[in-house]
Protein backbone atom coordinates (compact mmCIF):
# COMPACT_ATOMS: atom_id res chain seq x y z
CA UNK A 1 0.00 0.00 0.00
CA UNK A 2 2.64 2.40 0.64
CA UNK A 3 4.80 1.25 -2.71
CA UNK A 4 8.20 -0.14 -0.19
CA UNK A 5 6.23 -3.88 -0.31
CA UNK A 6 5.06 -6.06 -2.93
CA UNK A 7 2.68 -8.65 -2.22
CA UNK A 8 2.78 -12.28 -4.60
CA UNK A 9 0.59 -15.03 -4.75
CA UNK A 10 2.02 -18.29 -6.22
CA UNK A 11 1.38 -21.87 -7.20
CA UNK A 12 3.50 -23.13 -4.79
CA UNK A 13 1.40 -22.18 -1.83
CA UNK A 14 3.66 -19.42 -0.30
CA UNK A 15 2.81 -15.93 0.06
CA UNK A 16 5.67 -13.37 -0.31
CA UNK A 17 5.91 -10.34 0.78
CA UNK A 18 8.93 -8.36 -1.02
CA UNK A 19 11.09 -5.19 -0.49
CA UNK A 20 10.60 -3.00 -3.30
CA UNK A 21 13.73 -1.05 -2.65
CA UNK A 22 16.00 -3.75 -3.52
CA UNK A 23 13.74 -7.15 -4.14
CA UNK A 24 14.45 -9.26 -1.01
CA UNK A 25 12.03 -11.47 0.34
CA UNK A 26 10.98 -9.88 3.68
CA UNK A 27 8.49 -12.50 4.45
CA UNK A 28 6.51 -16.21 3.73
CA UNK A 29 3.33 -16.75 4.69
CA UNK A 30 2.53 -20.67 4.08
CA UNK A 31 -0.54 -22.46 5.26
CA UNK A 32 -2.87 -22.45 2.09
CA UNK A 33 -3.30 -26.05 0.57
CA UNK A 34 -3.05 -25.25 -3.03
CA UNK A 35 -2.54 -23.03 -5.42
CA UNK A 36 -2.87 -19.14 -4.46
CA UNK A 37 -4.66 -17.10 -6.88
CA UNK A 38 -4.50 -13.48 -5.41
CA UNK A 39 -3.19 -11.37 -2.53
CA UNK A 40 -3.52 -7.99 -1.35
CA UNK A 41 -2.67 -5.38 1.21
CA UNK A 42 -5.70 -4.79 3.31
CA UNK A 43 -5.56 -0.78 3.09
CA UNK A 44 -5.57 1.23 6.82
CA UNK A 45 -3.77 -1.24 8.09
CA UNK A 46 0.07 -1.35 8.68
CA UNK A 47 1.09 -4.68 7.95
CA UNK A 48 -1.61 -6.83 7.03
CA UNK A 49 -1.94 -9.02 4.03
CA UNK A 50 -5.23 -11.17 2.52
CA UNK A 51 -4.93 -13.97 0.05
CA UNK A 52 -6.67 -16.58 -1.28
CA UNK A 53 -7.08 -19.45 -3.76
CA UNK A 54 -7.79 -23.08 -5.30
CA UNK A 55 -8.31 -24.45 -1.28
CA UNK A 56 -11.33 -22.52 -1.51
CA UNK A 57 -9.93 -20.52 1.80
CA UNK A 58 -9.68 -16.60 2.45
CA UNK A 59 -6.21 -16.01 4.98
CA UNK A 60 -5.44 -12.46 6.44
CA UNK A 61 -1.85 -12.76 7.74
CA UNK A 62 0.25 -10.10 9.60
CA UNK A 63 3.65 -9.57 8.84
CA UNK A 64 4.47 -9.20 12.22
CA UNK A 65 3.06 -12.57 13.59
CA UNK A 66 1.42 -14.89 10.97
CA UNK A 67 -2.29 -15.95 10.31
CA UNK A 68 -4.65 -13.25 11.90
CA UNK A 69 -7.90 -14.90 10.25
CA UNK A 70 -8.89 -17.41 8.27
CA UNK A 71 -11.96 -19.15 6.20
CA UNK A 72 -11.10 -22.75 4.85
CA UNK A 73 -15.01 -22.84 2.91
CA UNK A 74 -15.09 -19.17 1.79
CA UNK A 75 -16.62 -20.77 -1.21
CA UNK A 76 -17.89 -23.46 -3.19
CA UNK A 77 -15.00 -23.65 -5.64
CA UNK A 78 -11.84 -21.80 -6.40
CA UNK A 79 -11.59 -17.99 -5.13
CA UNK A 80 -10.25 -16.21 -7.51
CA UNK A 81 -10.03 -12.81 -6.58
CA UNK A 82 -9.89 -10.71 -3.20
CA UNK A 83 -9.93 -6.60 -3.29
CA UNK A 84 -10.33 -3.73 -0.51
CA UNK A 85 -13.99 -2.97 -0.12
CA UNK A 86 -13.66 0.20 2.41
CA UNK A 87 -14.86 -0.22 5.73
CA UNK A 88 -18.07 -1.03 8.21
CA UNK A 89 -18.29 -0.14 11.47
CA UNK A 90 -14.37 0.90 11.36
CA UNK A 91 -13.47 -2.65 10.14
CA UNK A 92 -11.43 -3.57 6.92
CA UNK A 93 -13.76 -4.81 4.44
CA UNK A 94 -12.94 -6.76 1.26
CA UNK A 95 -14.51 -8.14 -1.73
CA UNK A 96 -14.00 -11.45 -3.09
CA UNK A 97 -15.15 -13.58 -6.02
CA UNK A 98 -15.17 -17.06 -6.69
CA UNK A 99 -15.22 -19.50 -9.61
CA UNK A 100 -19.10 -20.90 -7.95
CA UNK A 101 -20.50 -17.33 -9.31
CA UNK A 102 -20.44 -15.74 -6.21
CA UNK A 103 -19.76 -12.28 -5.04
CA UNK A 104 -18.93 -12.05 -1.14
CA UNK A 105 -18.10 -9.55 1.32
CA UNK A 106 -15.99 -9.83 4.37
CA UNK A 107 -15.28 -7.73 7.24
CA UNK A 108 -12.06 -8.22 9.32
CA UNK A 109 -12.98 -7.59 12.87
CA UNK A 110 -12.15 -9.21 16.50
CA UNK A 111 -13.23 -12.36 15.88
CA UNK A 112 -12.06 -12.83 13.03
CA UNK A 113 -12.82 -12.60 9.00
CA UNK A 114 -16.68 -12.36 8.51
CA UNK A 115 -19.29 -12.55 5.66
CA UNK A 116 -21.41 -9.89 5.49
Amino acid sequence: EDGTRIATASWDTVVRVWKADDGICARRFSGHSKDVNTVMFIPSTASIVASAGKDKSIRVWSEDGGVVAHVDDAHDDWVSCIRPAGSQNGCPTLVSTGWDGKVKIWSLTAKGLVCI
